[in-house]
């Protein structure tokens, strides 16, 4: 969920950062169909999920959140690094932040023809939404919990994170 932070670390690369975008949209089974660069950023995707995962400071947020979010505490303080990372953004790069997202969705959509059929779907709308720019403010962040709080299958209560935030 935390696209922003992923697609930031792999900036310099496209292939890394489509895969990198890609790590949660796709099945096991479609990823030997991409180009060996986005298998590479769609392990790299994973690899720093499973780093994160064990880090002992997102171990330590999760427990802060758990009592407000329950078991969608990790996806809502993936989001919430999305926000900081924004936030933060002169602090971390030079590139204007409207320059990374406009590259990035032109990436996207020239990316798009290998994409398995839901995740053209995926893309096209984060494109055409300009998803990205959901972190610049907490309306929009309140958005994004709307968006991802639509797809939970569990109760939760992503429509109060901003203001557990």
């Amino acid at each position: 969920m935390n696209f922003l932070v992923h697609l930031f670390v792999s900036q310099h690369d496209e292939y890394l950062q489509i895969g990198n975008w890609m790590g949660d949209l796709i099945k096991n089974r479609h990823i030997p169909e991409l180009p060996p660069g986005i298998q590479k950023g769609i392990m790299l995707h994973r690899a720093i999920d499973d780093f994160s995962d064990q880090h002992r400071s997102i171990k330590k947020g999760i427990r802060t959140i758990r009592s407000y979010q329950y078991k969608y505490s990790p996806v809502v303080l993936d989001i919430f690094y999305d926000y900081l990372l924004y936030q933060n953004w002169e602090e971390y790069t030079t590139i204007r932040f409207r320059h990374f997202t406009n590259n990035f969705y032109d990436l996207l959509m020239r990316w798009s023809p290998v994409y398995p059929l839901h995740v053209q779907k995926r893309a096209v709308s984060m494109a055409k939404h300009k998803f990205l720019e959901a972190y610049i403010s907490k309306e929009g962040l309140k958005d994004v919990f709307r968006r991802v709080g639509e797809r939970a299958k569990f109760d939760h209560r992503m429509n109060h994170a901003v203001d557990d935030l």
